[in-house]
């Protein structure tokens, strides 16, 4: 049974983390490789940026540490910010179920 304190109290808890979200970007950080001349040889990993504008995938190598560092960080944000938003809906639903139960 769904338990209407439990979730209320982590409907609290969620707010107060995406409150504390403060950098964010949407997309992705990849390891690119490529074939070297040589037969076997690769080159890389070089770290790559992707994310979508316009409809259009952009992708952007990084060559700075401290830059890398930091939009790893934004993205991992960003993946946060959006599981914590599906888990927010989940219990706004969960709360909508609790109503109707009780007026039955």
């Amino acid at each position: 049974m769904i338990n209407r304190r439990k979730l209320l109290k982590r409907r609290e808890e969620i707010l107060r983390e995406i409150s504390g979200l403060k950098e964010m970007r949407r997309g992705c950080l990849i390891a690119q490789y490529y074939s070297g001349k040589e037969p076997g040889k690769v080159l890389g990993p070089y770290p790559l940026y992707t994310f979508k504008r316009d409809g259009k995938t952009i992708s952007r190598r990084i060559r700075d540490r401290e830059e890398l560092k930091l939009l790893r960080s934004q993205v991992e944000n960003y993946h946060r910010f959006k599981a914590l938003c599906r888990e927010l809906v989940e219990i706004g639903e969960g709360l909508c179920e609790l109503r109707e139960r009780e007026k039955e």
